[in-house]
This record gives C-alpha cells, structure tokens and sequence, in this order.
C-alpha cells in the first residue's frame, strides 16, 4: 500500500526452511540500499524519505537486535558528503557501484 509519504514493506528471514517476519516499514521510497556496515550482525538499511510534506533526505536504519526500525522518518539523517557504500536493492535504475555519495 502506498500514500503521499511512500509505500509499506517487509523483510524475512529465513529460517528453519521457513520465512519469519523480521521488520515491517512504513513510508518506504526508492532507493533502499543496503549498507556495507552492519549494527547487531544485520547490514544497515538507507532509506529515501520524501512526500507528505517534510523536506526529503536519507535515512538510516539499524537492527536494534530484534528488529529495524518501522518508521524511516524518525531516523537520523545521513550526514550530506557521506559515502555510503553498498547495494540497492530498490530503486529507478538497479546496477551496481562503489558507492553513492550524499
């Protein structure tokens, strides 16, 4: 489902031969990167946040142990000239490089 602030989204994990629901997202946009560095021995999620109205920027999300964080708006902010590197697994044109500079 999606809104004016974005979309909702899921992570799984597998496990024993089963998917288990490790986090959902709301107000979820393009790209999601998935970062190089990990928090809690999951990697760290970037997330666009834009629309319904707040001035748009880059979120992060760490696993607390348990879980990420359900709301991107509420993260802190990537830092402008941050270089992220990692993979984006959703966004307008998928390829690969050596990282994306805020």
């Amino acid at each position: 489902m999606c809104g004016t602030g974005g979309c909702s989204a899921a992570i799984f994990k597998e496990f024993d031969e089963e998917y288990k629901l490790l986090s959902n997202f709301t107000l979820v946009n393009n790209p999601i990167i998935i970062s190089k560095n990990k928090t809690n021995g999951y990697n760290d999620l970037i997330m666009y946040v834009s629309g319904g109205g707040i001035k748009s920027f880059y979120a992060e999300l760490k696993f607390d142990g348990t879980k990420y964080p359900q709301n991107p708006s509420m993260e802190p902010k990537v830092k402008p000239g941050t270089k992220v590197e990692g993979v984006e697994i959703i966004a307008d044109d998928l390829s690969k490089s050596t990282g994306i500079e805020f």
